[in-house]
């Protein structure tokens, strides 16, 4: 055999060899990014993001009408977007204050047509991307209807509340960006809302908001009027030191995080009275929360994940 032939089979066999670890690599540089670090327990999972990548501070929860599960992961000024088995499909960001750039993601939601609402701390405002994360446009339609927005969410009806703590209150804008109503408010009933961190919709239209400043829930009904305040003194309510995250899973029955004492409580109301009850999981510094399909989602900053309970409701 000549030299030269030698030389090519040796070239083809180096080409072979270096394709197939490049492309096995390749595939678990794949599995690094789409698998997620989990723990399972019966009832039970704590969801880290994934291996190559994990959460850093998550803070806000959101499950569109797939299932699919939308991230605040604000220390990564990140959302990211997971299959309903937790396989991340996309993420998008990155720290800076340009179009399509977060700075410290702190809530987000979907309407209908996948467009993704994203509050930003840092920045002030609020973006509409795609789920590709292009940019669509600023929210909403006037930037002066809103002075610092924070908590963040979106109703079945495509319409966005934003807590304005400027104004001290909720404001619902339909998805062009339109303001609707307020809740609350200074001389309106509820009164001013101080540092609401979680909005949550019922089917019937009310909104369930965790009054933080206020160390209080409150219950809008879906004309805007106050219906219902729970005080901590509330008889039938747990002693409430920080309410952050909140989300309504029926018309009587909804989820509430307490970053104080580090428990997320479930909370009923039979006939007048309330009934409670602190769902079974060590919290570092629990904050976010989203109810969808008996399923309930709870961001922990503190300990870089997120926790499902299942069979919820």
């Amino acid at each position: 055999m000549k030299v030269k032939h030698l030389l090519l089979i040796v070239f083809v066999m180096i080409f072979v060899i270096s394709l197939a670890l490049f492309l096995y690599f390749r595939e678990q540089e794949g599995h690094l990014w789409s698998e997620s670090l989990i723990s399972e327990t019966v009832g039970k999972k704590v969801v880290y993001g994934p291996e190559k990548a994990p959460f850093k501070a998550p803070v806000g929860v959101f499950v569109d009408n797939q299932g699919n599960i939308y991230i605040a992961d604000a220390d990564n000024h990140r959302v990211r977007i997971f299959s309903p088995d937790w396989k991340l499909l996309n993420q998008f960001g990155g720290y800076g204050s340009g179009q399509g750039q977060l700075g410290y993601p702190v809530a987000v939601g979907v309407n209908g047509n996948g467009e993704v609402f994203v509050s930003e701390v840092n920045n002030n405002r609020v973006q509409v991307l795609s789920s590709q994360g292009k940019f669509l446009r600023w929210f909403p339609r006037k930037r002066e209807d809103i002075k610092s927005p924070t908590a963040l969410t979106v109703d079945g009806g495509d319409n966005v509340y934003i807590f304005d703590r400027g104004e001290g209150q909720i404001k619902v804008f339909d998805y062009e960006g339109k303001l609707l109503r307020t809740l609350g408010g200074v001389g309106k009933p509820g009164g001013s809302l101080n540092y609401t961190m979680g909005i949550s919709i019922t089917a019937d239209g009310e909104a369930v908001i965790s009054d933080s400043g206020n160390r209080a829930i409150k219950i809008f009904d879906k004309k805007g009027q106050l219906k219902d305040q729970l005080l901590r003194s509330s008889k039938g309510v747990p002693h409430l030191g920080l309410p952050r995250g909140v989300a309504a899973i029926n018309s009587n029955k909804f989820a509430v995080v307490d970053s104080l004492s580090r428990k997320v409580y479930l909370i009923q109301k039979k006939g007048q009275d309330w009934q409670y009850k602190a769902l079974d999981h060590e919290f570092t510094l629990p904050d976010g929360i989203y109810y969808y399909s008996g399923k309930l989602y709870v961001t922990d900053r503190g300990d870089n994940s997120v926790v499902v309970f299942e069979n919820i409701g």
